[in-house]
């Protein structure tokens, strides 16, 4: 598993894992695994994203990047998160070595009635996104989060790169 460093005891944490024979290494065009820049959108206490390119350990061959985030929570920080996504699509046009991309983790995706604003969260980021040739991956599971029992959402999601083929999605029995 991937992370960085953070000094604030109540901290959570994004991060990567992979399974033992792949191993997560740095960008070419950065020194840590960290987007630190989408912390800066609002208080400079947003999570950073994790990234790097998945290499299989076995044969040293780089096979995609990945990208995994926690966005801003609650529906009125809608602004917040298109300015988070903003900031990782230049990332993610820095990475021109035709590898597939994986963008990945708790987008805080909230419907437009609680937003206030014409489409969903996801929407808007699935139409952001296409202009990097990225597809939503389709996830079968009717919400990702619940509280307390009562409140339920789907606030996670994945995005690829469209060459890329998904076969299955599996989503943790905690989140179902």
């Amino acid at each position: 598993c991937t992370t960085y460093n953070h000094d604030h005891p109540k901290h959570q944490y994004v991060v990567v894992c992979l399974k033992d024979q792949f191993e997560l290494v740095q960008e070419d065009f950065d020194d840590n695994f960290a987007i630190e820049e989408i912390t800066t959108v609002i208080d400079g206490k947003l999570r950073p994203a994790v990234y790097g390119k998945v290499k299989v350990k076995s044969t040293n061959k780089e096979i995609t990047h990945v990208i995994g985030v926690h966005l801003k929570a609650a529906p009125q920080f809608f602004e917040v998160r298109i300015k988070q996504l903003d900031i990782i699509k230049k990332y993610i046009s820095k990475m021109n070595d035709q590898l597939p991309v994986v963008f990945l983790g708790d987008l805080n995706t909230h419907i437009k009635e609680l937003t206030e604003q014409s489409i969903d969260d996801v929407v808007m980021m699935e139409n952001s996104l296409k202009e990097l040739n990225f597809k939503l991956v389709e996830n079968p599971f009717p919400y990702t989060y619940v509280m307390n029992g009562e409140g339920k959402a789907k606030l996670d999601h994945a995005f690829v790169s469209k060459t890329v083929e998904v076969l299955k999605v599996e989503v943790g029995t905690a989140c179902k």
